[in-house]
């Protein structure tokens, strides 16, 4: 019995030398300026260095933050991506593919499965009209104008890829907000200026992303 009370004991130290492994992560966007990553790492001892990937789809760089690294109890990482700042700007309606790089003290590094991560406006919720060409979100009661504007939108790439022979081969996405004032804070800010002399109707700021400010025909078509 001695010799099974003692084996017993044993067992956790001998669990504790794993490889440093992430067991869950989470997201808080802190709208316009960051998105924070927060993460609960077992073997956490064993952990030296800890780097979150990342790259905005579908044509972004990849782009490393090295987290901060909190041992206690369990031992927590935390990383910030900045979306809003001077030389940054990541807009919203954003899919980003992400994934944690750890390393232990021996140098070893194991990387997490590449996983996505949806940077909307936090401050609405989005309902998506889609078919196979085209997704629109948009928030509250404007339903009836994202519908109209959808099939518009659709009816402009078909003509469109009919008149030039060619289709897309992705499903363009628009964020419709109600008006400029809905989307304070979305923007890229040129300057003080730019942002006080001109009302802009809509951006295109990803190859397949634009966002529409006022949500007019003209500016969907184009």
């Amino acid at each position: 019995m001695m010799f099974a009370l003692g084996h017993a004991l044993q067992a956790p130290p001998l669990l504790a030398q794993g490889a440093p492994a992430v067991v869950s992560t989470t997201q808080r966007i802190n709208f316009p300026t960051d998105i924070s990553f927060s993460a609960l790492v077992e073997n956490g001892g064993q952990l030296s260095e800890a780097i979150l990937f990342y790259r905005v789809l579908p044509e972004g760089p990849i782009t490393r933050q090295v987290a901060e690294i909190s041992h206690g109890e369990v031992t927590r990482l935390g990383a910030r991506i900045p979306t809003a700042g001077v030389g940054t700007w990541i807009p919203a309606g954003s899919t980003f593919e992400w994934n944690w790089r750890l390393i232990d003290t021996n140098g070893d590094s194991v990387d997490t499965d590449d996983e996505l991560f949806q940077y909307d406006d936090p401050r609405y919720e989005w309902v998506p009209i889609e078919n196979e060409r085209l997704v629109l979100f948009y928030y509250g009661d404007n339903r009836g104008t994202a519908e109209r504007l959808h099939r518009e939108g659709s009816e402009v790439i078909e003509s469109m890829s009919a008149l030039l022979g060619v289709q897309l081969d992705f499903q363009a996405r628009v964020y419709m907000w109600a008006s400029p004032a809905d989307a304070s804070g979305v923007e890229q800010i040129e300057s003080q200026g730019f942002e006080e002399e001109v009302i802009t109707g809509g951006t295109r700021v990803l190859a397949d992303l634009v966002h529409m400010f006022q949500p007019t025909s003209w500016v969907v078509r184009h």
